[in-house]
């Protein structure tokens, strides 16, 4: 399925992109006080590229997604998304380059899915302007392509986990920006609805023009949905290629300190990450 609603609104403000490096990160560090969490990165990622970012807990990955999106400022080196200095832009311009969909956000309970999923569009309007019947289709169909258009007029707190996740989806897809950041978009999700969440970001990818970054734990599910993997270790870029290259038994036990088989995935070859135990329990 091509999602076919999306489109880039390109004003004088927030023009200048670059059409072919979506993302550019040079001697990017970042600290919480005195600790070092980004440790000298470089990154390109391309406009066509779906990226998956691993590593494991504390490695970095949200950090790296947050001062992506400009959420956070590097305390060295330089952030750049389609072409924009993303830091230095104001927040309704850098909303309409970049969207994130980040992991267990704080949400007003009693606001309909899809007054919440409008909340997308405010970027492209002026504080005076009211939505139109554009922003409106706009919003309908993304929650349309999400499942979720059944339950609009629900509250976000008498939703699922899992629709909740797909309205976060919804609201950033109504967004409308070339690039989408997701941080951990299958947590809390059992094996079916975490298929059908990643395939929904892959889709959403074909129609825009900037590259999809997932923060993701689950090595195998990056692997089968990304082009890229980049694995951070202790700040840094340990491992930058595609799966094949970057998920090898030396590198997952240096990164992580476990002992790991690879194997091709029975459909599409991409590798899967079984854990080696020293011993298995008996079977009767």
């Amino acid at each position: 399925m091509r999602c076919s609603i999306f489109y880039i609104f390109v004003d004088k403000e927030s023009a200048r992109y670059d059409m072919t490096t979506g993302i550019a990160l040079t001697n990017i560090r970042f600290s919480y006080g005195k600790n070092d969490v980004i440790k000298n990165v470089d990154l390109e990622i391309g406009n066509t590229e779906i990226v998956s970012l691993v590593g494991p807990n504390g490695a970095g990955k949200t950090t790296l997604l947050k001062l992506i999106g400009g959420l956070l400022k590097p305390s060295h080196g330089e952030v750049y998304v389609m072409g924009q200095q993303i830091g230095e832009i104001s927040p309704r311009s850098r909303a309409r380059i970049v969207s994130t969909v980040p992991q267990n956000p704080r949400l007003p309970q009693n606001v309909k899915l899809s007054e919440f999923v409008m909340l997308g569009r405010n970027a492209h309007l002026s504080l005076t302007q009211w939505e139109s019947d554009e922003d409106i289709q706009v919003v309908y169909e993304a929650l349309d392509v999400t499942d979720t258009l059944k339950i609009k007029e629900r509250q976000l707190g008498k939703i699922s986990g899992g629709e909740l996740q797909r309205g976060m989806l919804a609201l950033a897809l109504a967004q409308n920006s070339p690039v989408m950041l997701f941080d951990e978009p299958t947590s809390n999700l059992d094996l079916s609805h975490q298929s059908k969440m990643m395939n929904l970001i892959a889709n959403s990818h074909e129609s825009r023009l900037g590259p999809t970054v997932i923060g993701i734990h689950d090595l195998t599910l990056a692997a089968r949905y990304s082009s890229r993997m980049i694995l951070v270790s202790e700040g840094k870029v340990f491992a930058d290629g595609t799966p094949e290259e970057v998920l090898t038994p030396a590198n997952i036990k240096e990164a992580y300190g476990a002992e790991v088989a690879i194997i091709p995935h029975p459909e599409g070859g991409s590798p899967v990450v079984l854990p080696v135990f020293n011993s298995y329990p008996k079977t009767k």
